[in-house]
């Protein structure tokens, strides 16, 4: 008899050259179904070959090649283990569609896939590689992190766990969607894929001003984009605070906890109100209002005044400028977003149109990498349990 690993190697062999084009993947998928028929009856009860590592699960047996053409169960329907080559375009039993499409590689999106893929679901992660963690230079409030952890590196780390259990992670964007026949249809950078449903995990922008050097700035810490995050890193140092003042008010009254010197800017004394002036004074915050421009220095900022007083010195600057949020996906699929644009979601985080789930700081919530887990783990749990029928939970 045949083993699943010999039907396999044969497969891959016929189906390597031109893999990744897309002319050749309408035969990848019919030679898959051809072997899927082979080895449905076949059962894994070898031991691994040289240069392999047995990953046995209480489940199937997860088999990892040396060359990262990794053949992990990505689903399971019958007695059919189905597989996907996690260095191309994942390539279900049913062609391009999946149990889930997850929109968005950020925190909350590949937690989600992770969680989805060990629930053996057959899961997307469509990644536009813009997350917003990408910004964090190293974040220390970011559980199971003493030293702190960057966000590049947080999300390679998500990335790699989710792909071990057999989600894939693909590159790219979508374009737009529907839903037909209970069936959710995307278009994306790279094809139209088809889920049962679809996690949206887009997440939001941060507005800043228009400072020379700014993204070198935040990765330097010299710009913060996040209070509640990282104002521990910010204890005793000169801060300023950019923005509305309805939105900068309030953040610069939540960072004078952590200083004695925090500091409203603005361009003109018209932008800052009576009532907000009495309430900046009251709180122990000074205001600078005849901001020319703010000079990115290594260590912090200088701050040139319009009326030609001599340059004054931050050592941080948090804008206060609210953020958009990349609500677009879930209006043009039906879901209710609030005013803000933020999506509506249960306590399980579905939104209004069913089978459409909302994770992550793109649902109006705490911006944190911590709630983006937690939402992960919820929406997952409960798009498993609707797939398999099972009460709420």
């Amino acid at each position: 008899m045949r083993t699943v690993a010999g039907l396999m190697a044969s497969w891959l062999v016929k189906c390597h050259v031109g893999i990744s084009g897309t002319s050749n993947r309408n035969l990848i998928c019919r030679s898959w179904n051809r072997l899927m028929a082979k080895t449905a009856q076949i059962r894994l009860r070898r031991a691994p070959s040289p240069g392999e590592r047995d990953l046995t699960s209480c489940r199937v047996n997860h088999v990892w090649r040396p060359d990262r053409r990794l053949l992990i169960p990505s689903a399971k329907a019958g007695n059919k283990i189905l597989f996907a080559m996690l260095d191309e375009m994942p390539i279900s039993s049913r062609g391009h569609e999946f149990d889930v499409a997850i929109v968005g590689g950020g925190p909350a999106g590949l937690a989600a896939g992770m969680y989805l893929a060990r629930f053996l679901h057959s899961v997307i992660v469509v990644d536009a590689g813009d997350a917003r963690a990408k910004l964090i230079p190293k974040s220390h409030n970011c559980p199971g992190f003493p030293d702190g952890v960057g966000g590049s590196e947080l999300l390679g780390r998500l990335k790699a766990q989710a792909q071990r259990y057999g989600a894939g992670v693909v590159d790219g964007r979508v374009a737009g969607g529907k839903k037909r026949d209970g069936t959710f249809v995307l278009t994306t950078t790279f094809g139209t894929i088809r889920a049962r449903r679809v996690v949206l995990a887009t997440g939001i922008v941060d507005k800043a001003p228009a400072i020379e050097g700014l993204e070198e700035a935040v990765a330097a810490g010299t710009v913060r984009l996040c209070p509640v995050c990282d104002a521990y890193e910010a204890v005793g140092k000169r801060i300023g605070v950019v923005g509305p003042e309805h939105l900068a008010l309030k953040e610069a009254l939540f960072l004078k906890e952590y200083s004695g010197q925090v500091t409203l800017l603005a361009n003109y004394p018209e932008d800052i109100s009576d009532a907000a002036r009495g309430m900046a004074s009251a709180g122990g915050i000074e205001i600078w209002d005849t901001v020319e421009d703010l000079v990115a220095r290594a260590t912090g900022f200088g701050v040139v005044m319009a009326d030609g007083a001599p340059m004054r010195e931050l050592d941080v600057v948090y804008p206060a400028m609210g953020s958009d949020v990349r609500s677009e996906l879930a209006i043009a699929l039906g879901a209710e977003c609030d005013a803000q644009g933020y999506v509506l979601v249960s306590r399980h985080l579905e939104t209004s149109t069913a089978g459409l789930y909302a994770i992550g700081d793109v649902a109006e919530g705490l911006n944190q990498i911590a709630v983006a887990f937690g939402h992960a783990a919820t929406a997952a749990t409960h798009i498993h349990n609707a797939l398999q029928s099972r009460p709420e939970s």
